[in-house]
């Protein structure tokens, strides 16, 4: 609509990296039957680390930012804290 054809292609090539490797980790690791504590603590910190690495993509590739600026801006947005920079 607004001729943001790069930015468009950036979100769907992110997008589709995103499915095909939660699809073969999925298909890689099937879900145990039962989940500690620890093991369910360390997968929701690592996921959180994870899912701002790839929140951080865009703000890189469209709006050069470094890598560090992204980041933050990306975990401040996950997690709604509203700091940004």
């Amino acid at each position: 609509m607004y001729g943001e054809y790069y930015e468009a292609k950036i979100f769907s090539i992110l997008s589709l990296i995103t499915v095909v490797i939660s699809y073969s980790l999925s298909r890689y690791f099937p879900s145990p039957s039962y989940i500690t504590l620890s093991e369910a603590l360390l997968i929701s910190s690592i996921s959180w680390l994870i899912i701002a690495l790839i929140g951080a993509i865009p703000y890189v590739y469209i709006i050069n930012m470094s890598w560090i600026d992204a980041y933050f801006e990306s975990m401040s947005g996950f997690t709604t804290t509203g700091m940004t920079l």
